[in-house]
């Protein structure tokens, strides 16, 4: 039967964790994209509306890129391995790219910037298979349900929170708070139970624009 969100799930070892990674996680990308964007709108570019208006267009794609890129690869890293390793894997490398960041921010360095928002974008599109098929192995049947919804609406507010406070304070204050949430993160996620490997003997395929590709055709079929 379908319920609606069991909001008692977020105090639960095998839910709450979980929830707080993907919550920090989304808070983070949408808080170094809106931060760049301030710096480019009102620092950098405040002469060249027309070079910021550029650079939001490039920051979304170069964001977006590995979604199109990855998701095949990431699908298989999701099934071959322990879902909590993955989690810690991919929050460890968070807080680097934030550390990164946070130099871009310091030094004004578009490319540097741009080149962690690619690197989030990495770290979204791995992150992404893994959060919905941990949820089957750490809840019941009946709470997969509420518990996505409860993940969903996690997501919509981190992005709203990250996108307001990326507007409102200095970008490299903004650094300083990402690479906090990050390590935040991070030592949320050592407490996200182990959800064992699926397909332990899955051979990971090298060429990911042919996984792209047949994800594109079952898509279309």
């Amino acid at each position: 039967t379908m319920s609606a969100p069991d909001v008692s799930l977020l105090a639960k070892r095998r839910f709450g964790p979980l929830f707080v990674v993907q919550f920090l996680g989304a808070f983070n990308d949408n808080l170094l994209k809106f931060a760049l964007l301030f710096l480019a709108n009102f620092g950098l570019y405040a002469a060249a509306p027309e070079k910021a208006e550029l650079l939001a267009t490039v920051a979304t794609g170069l964001f977006i890129l590995p979604y199109f890129l990855l998701s095949a690869l990431a699908g298989q890293l999701a099934d071959k391995f322990d879902k909590a390793v993955l989690v810690r894997a991919v929050k460890g490398a968070e807080i680097g790219i934030m550390v990164l960041a946070l130099g871009g921010f310091w030094f004004q360095s578009v490319p540097v910037l741009l080149t962690c928002l690619f690197l989030m974008g990495v770290h979204s599109t791995i992150f992404g298979p893994v959060k919905y098929s941990i949820l089957p192995q750490l809840l019941g049947p009946q709470e997969v349900m509420g518990g996505t919804g409860l993940i969903e609406a996690g997501t919509f507010l981190a992005i709203l929170a990250g996108q307001l406070l990326g507007g409102v304070i200095p970008p490299w204050e903004a650094g300083l708070v990402a690479t906090g949430v990050a390590v935040l993160g991070f030592l949320m996620s050592l407490a996200v139970p182990s959800a064992p490997a699926a397909a332990p003997g899955l051979p990971l395929r090298a060429n990911v624009f042919k996984g792209t590709w047949e994800i594109l055709s079952v898509a279309k079929a």
